[in-house]
């Protein structure tokens, strides 16, 4: 499958993801823990949005390593391959707090190099993509 093939797939997940976050702001009964102090923090919905990214990943690409920020992550020895790098919310306290300024990451890397990846501004709704070969857009 070609980069931009994956990037097309993935752009699926990451405005599918995008929306469950943003319907995710009119839940009150947020469950939220700290991770390493009072400003790391970690959502149930960090946790989610980890696990649909994971979901997507291991039907499309069962062979693919992941490695996500809230703890799902393949033992990855080298960068050799094709890895899944995950921050499912980037700005968590601002999620919390502000509802606002916070996004979803997604990357893969082939061998050490980035060849595909993705920024979803949530609240904006503007999704900023890189694919190798390809370039840049928004």
């Amino acid at each position: 499958m070609t980069y931009g093939a994956i990037a097309e797939l993935a752009k699926q997940w990451v405005e599918e993801a995008g929306d469950l976050l943003r319907e995710s702001l009119s839940n009150q009964s947020l469950k939220i823990e700290e991770k390493t102090n009072a400003s790391d923090l970690v959502t149930e919905m960090d946790r989610s949005i980890e696990a649909f990214f994971v979901e997507k990943i291991r039907e499309h690409f069962p062979h693919h390593k992941i490695f996500g920020e809230e703890g799902t992550y393949d033992d990855i020895t080298d960068m050799s391959g094709f890895i899944w790098i995950i921050d499912p919310i980037d700005g968590t306290l601002n999620y919390v707090k502000q509802k606002s300024n916070f996004c979803s990451m997604i990357a893969l890397f082939e061998d050490g190099e980035g060849v595909v990846s993705f920024i979803n501004d949530v609240i904006n709704n503007d999704i900023y993509m890189g694919v190798k070969g390809h370039g840049v857009f928004s």
